[in-house]
C-alpha cells in the first residue's frame, strides 16, 4: 500500500511542469498576438500601399495642378514683360527719332563753323554751306525807301557799272572775303598785289575775346575762322598805301552806316565800295561767342561775307557784285539792301585823291 509520501509525491506536479503550462499559455497568448499582430500588419502592409497609392496620384495631381498654374503665371509674367520692354524700346526710338530732328534744326540755325564753310568750288560755283532760313518772302516785306534816299536815287544815273576784275578768294584764303575783297578794290585801282600780300598788313588775332572792329580774329588760310569788320579793312588799305608810298596820294573812306543810295553814288563816280553782306545773300544768324574784357558782347554773324559793290541798275532792280566765291554776280537789289543793313551797314572805298578816276574804271555802261 502505497505511503502517504508516494501520495503526495503523485499528487505533487512538477514545479517546471506549473512554469511550462504558464509558459504554454505564454506561447499561446504570444502566438495569438503574433497572429494578430500578423494580422494586423498584414492589413497595414496591405492597407497603406493602398493609401499611399491612393494618396499619392491625388498630390501629384495637386501638384501637377499647381505647377501649371505657377507656369501660367511665370508665362503671364514673362508676356508683360516683353510687351513693357517693347514699348520702352519704341518710346526711346521715337524720341530718337524727335532729337535728332530737333538738332537739325538747331544745327541749320547755329552751324559749329562761325563763318560758314565758306568756299565754294571755283570750278562749279556750287556752294557748300549749310541750309539757311528761307529767304523767299524777304523781297516782298523790304520797305519802301524814305523820301531823303527816294531823292538821292532820282538823282542818280539808272544804272552804272565799272570794269572791276573779280579775284577768288579760294583755294588760299577760305575765310579771307575781307581781304580779298580790298585786294579785288586795289588791282582795279592799279596795284599789282596778290591777296596772300594783303595778308601780311592784316591785323590778325588767333584767339577770341578782341573785337571784331579792331582784330581779323583767326585766320584768313583756315576755313574755320570768323573775320573781321570794316576799320580793319580801312587799316590794311591804310598799311598797304604807305608800304608802297601812296598813301597821299589816296584817302581811305570807311563808309559805315551810309544809305545804300551813297554807295550807288560812290559807283557812279568810279569808285567801287568793299561791303559787308552775306554769303550767297543768305539770312544771317546773329550770335554772341564771347564778352569784351569790359563785358560787352561781341556779336557775330553767321554766313558773314565781305564783297565788291562794281555796278546797280535801278530799272531792273538788280546790283552787280564781285564775290570773292563766286566772281561776277547780279542780286536782288532789295535783298542786297537788307543784308548790307543786317551787316551793321558796313562799306569801305579806297578814293584817288581829287576824286579822279584811275584810266581803268570806264563805265561798262
Amino acid at each position: 500500500m502505497p505511503t502517504q509520501n508516494q501520495r503526495n509525491n503523485r499528487n505533487a506536479r512538477p514545479a517546471g511542469t506549473r512554469r511550462s503550462s504558464t509558459g504554454g499559455s505564454t506561447s499561446r497568448r504570444q502566438s495569438g498576438s503574433t497572429r494578430r499582430s500578423t494580422g494586423s500588419a498584414s492589413r497595414n502592409s496591405s492597407g497603406s500601399p493602398r493609401r499611399s497609392t491612393g494618396s499619392a496620384p491625388r498630390n501629384q495631381s495637386g501638384t501637377a495642378r499647381r505647377s501649371t498654374g505657377s507656369s501660367r503665371s511665370r508665362n503671364r509674367r514673362k508676356y508683360i514683360i516683353r510687351q513693357r520692354v517693347a514699348l520702352l524700346i519704341c518710346a526711346v526710338l521715337l524720341c530718337s527719332i524727335i532729337g535728332f530732328a530737333v538738332y537739325k534744326l538747331t544745327r541749320q540755325d547755329t552751324p559749329d563753323n562761325p563763318q560758314g564753310p565758306a568756299q565754294t568750288s571755283e570750278s562749279t560755283g556750287e556752294s557748300t554751306e549749310p541750309a539757311a532760313r528761307p529767304e523767299s518772302t524777304e523781297a516782298a516785306t523790304e520797305p519802301a525807301p524814305t523820301t531823303e534816299a527816294a531823292g538821292r536815287l532820282e538823282e542818280l544815273p539808272r544804272s552804272y557799272k565799272l570794269p572791276v576784275e573779280a579775284v577768288l578768294q579760294n583755294p588760299e584764303l577760305p575765310s579771307g572775303c575781307e581781304i580779298t575783297s580790298l585786294t579785288c578794290l586795289l588791282n582795279y585801282l592799279g596795284f599789282d598785289v596778290s591777296k596772300t600780300e594783303m595778308v601780311k598788313h592784316l591785323n590778325i588775332t588767333p584767339n577770341g575775346g578782341v573785337s571784331y572792329y579792331e582784330y581779323f580774329v583767326g585766320s584768313p588760310y583756315d576755313p574755320n575762322s570768323f573775320g573781321c569788320f570794316a576799320p580793319v579793312i580801312v587799316k590794311a588799305a591804310q598799311s598797304y598805301l604807305t608800304s608802297v608810298g601812296k598813301e597821299s596820294d589816296y584817302v581811305v573812306s570807311d563808309l559805315s552806316g551810309s544809305d545804300p543810295a551813297e554807295l550807288y553814288r560812290q559807283v557812279a563816280q568810279g569808285n567801287p565800295v568793299v561791303v559787308w553782306g552775306t554769303m550767297n545773300m543768305r539770312e544771317p544768324i546773329e550770335r554772341v561767342y564771347w564778352n569784351l574784357p569790359d563785358g560787352t558782347p561781341e556779336m557775330w554773324y553767321t554766313y558773314e561775307h565781305c564783297m565788291v559793290l562794281s555796278g546797280y541798275d535801278l530799272d531792273t532792280g538788280k546790283v552787280e557784285i564781285c564775290d570773292p566765291q563766286k566772281g561776277k554776280v547780279q542780286y536782288d537789289q532789295s535783298i542786297f539792301e537788307t543784308r548790307y543793313k543786317q551787316l551793321q551797314s558796313q562799306a569801305v572805298t579806297v578814293v584817288p585823291v581829287g576824286g579822279a578816276v584811275p584810266v581803268t574804271t570806264e563805265p561798262a555802261g
